[in-house]
């Protein structure tokens, strides 16, 4: 998180290929999607710009572990083995199969905890059901 404030910048992997969450279209060089209005959202509570990297889905993983970007947001679903790979967040959309959450550095646990209640306080602000009418449906 230090690192993030101080470049001014967090880095965003995603694949760019997952509507209603992530979706680039590579004509007007334009991100959309219920992921990308979500991370803009954090961007602006904590004062940094957001840049976003595509990749293709199996790098997502690779990408944060290496580095390469800070987090990653694609629609990712919270499973098992992703929470023992890296760090997840705790989930932002759910229906009866699945969570989707932020994949994150798993030693990053402070990001992790700021993570975790900039999602709750988005979601007593009701910003996750507005992103969710958006972009999901009711």
């Amino acid at each position: 998180m230090e690192y993030v404030l101080d470049k001014g910048v967090l880095t965003i992997g995603s694949t760019g290929e997952n509507l209603p969450f992530t979706h680039y279209d590579a004509i007007n060089e334009k991100w959309e999607g219920f992921d990308i209005d979500l991370a803009h959202l954090l961007g602006e509570k904590i004062g940094v710009k957001i840049n976003f990297v595509k990749v293709r889905e199996r790098a997502l993983i690779s990408g944060v572990a290496t580095g390469e970007f800070n987090i990653a947001m694609s629609g990712i679903k919270r499973t098992i083995s992703h929470t023992l790979i890296s760090g997840m967040s705790r989930g932002y959309v759910y229906d009866d199969k699945e969570e989707i959450a932020i994949l994150l550095p798993s030693f990053e646990k402070d990001f992790l905890d700021y993570l975790n209640a900039f999602i709750s306080e988005m979601e007593n602000k009701g910003e996750l059901e507005k992103l969710k009418n958006k972009w999901i449906g009711s």
